[in-house]
């Protein structure tokens, strides 16, 4: 396992221009399950195959996070958000959280609570995957049922209104596969390959058009044939069971890969010769990796996070000097910056 290691764009402790922009591995003795975060200063909270957080910091260590806090069983799922809110769903079925708990997103104990140590969340059913928005969760069941809790000024938790709820509530959603948050929207995906979207809308990030519908409150189908989602701050990405990549809502930065910078309503593909295999999406960039495990980024790039070489934005796929990572890694491999 430690032959995967974990590749990463260093921004050290000079002035951003002296940042190192290039990738640098971290020998790791256990596969990632995922990236929880990462900061404007490169550091960045790991979830390990087995029982254990780690940090990287700038200072190239590798130090244990509240190690005695977790169990010896397998982290199948984990997701964090703002404020320190952190999630991880264990192999039997258990979910667990800790950190900011403003909005009820934990659903332990009263909102507005912080939440300093893991602790377990009852929301009664098996978990199987878990995503965080800005102060707001969503998380899947093994049986395809998914559940909401937390903020809800936008609908992101797609119940049909947007009061807060502090505890899980069923969002009568059946068989789906795939959840994806990201800070007020949420993409979600079927059995039958139908993507669901709602919540905010203000920059088309639900593939819907946005003058009539600044908020969804209830999961809506904007697509079919497609098999993956990821979600950027205000943007959306999507891939289809043919291998192709389509996205639409904020594109600041170029972050939807369709050589300009002027957002879009409407999912469109973009274009790019071989199959894509994985998708992942940072707040405002983008990753995406093909059938011959070649990495393209796009996006915003002022930190180096698109692992360049330089810090200047792209708005179409660049392939970055890497190769062979593991699909396991990379679908996970979602970061703030």
């Amino acid at each position: 396992m430690s032959n995967e290691g974990l590749y990463l764009n260093d921004v050290s402790n000079s002035s951003d221009e002296e940042s190192t922009r290039y990738l640098r591995k971290f020998n790791m003795d256990k596969k990632i399950i995922t990236l929880l975060s990462a900061s404007m200063t490169s550091k960045l909270t790991i979830v390990r195959e087995y029982d254990l957080l780690v940090s990287v910091g700038v200072d190239d260590s590798i130090s244990g996070l509240n190690k005695t806090e977790i169990s010896t069983k397998k982290i199948i799922s984990a997701s964090g958000s703002l404020f320190g809110t952190m999630l991880i769903v264990y192999e039997d079925g258990e979910i667990y959280g800790k950190g900011g708990n403003y909005y009820g997103h934990l659903a332990i104990g009263n909102a507005n609570d912080e939440i300093p140590t893991l602790t377990r969340l009852n929301i009664g059913v098996r978990i199987e995957s878990v995503t965080c928005g800005f102060c707001f969760t969503i998380a899947l069941d093994i049986s395809g049922n998914t559940y909401s809790f937390g903020h809800n000024p936008c609908g992101q938790l797609g119940l049909g209104h947007k009061n807060d709820m502090h505890t899980p509530t069923s969002m009568n959603m059946k068989e789906i596969v795939a959840i994806c948050a990201g800070s007020a929207h949420v993409l979600m995906v079927d059995c039958s390959y139908n993507v669901y979207a709602h919540g905010l809308n203000t920059d088309g990030q639900l593939g819907i058009d946005q003058v009539n519908n600044d908020s969804v409150t209830i999961p809506t189908i904007v697509c079919t044939g497609f098999e993956a989602i990821s979600c950027g701050f205000n943007y959306s990405v999507i891939l289809s069971i043919n291998g192709k990549v389509s996205s639409c809502g904020n594109n600041d930065y170029g972050q939807l890969g369709l050589g300009h910078t002027y957002s879009t309503c409407t999912f469109t593909e973009i274009n790019i010769d071989d199959p894509i295999t994985s998708i992942a999406c940072g707040i405002n960039h983008t990753a995406i990796r093909n059938n011959k495990d070649e990495i393209f980024t796009f996006g915003r790039n002022d930190y180096a996070q698109l692992l360049l070489g330089d810090t200047n934005d792209r708005s179409t796929p660049t392939k970055i000097p890497i190769t062979a990572v593991s699909d396991r890694m990379f679908k996970n491999a979602n970061s703030l910056y």
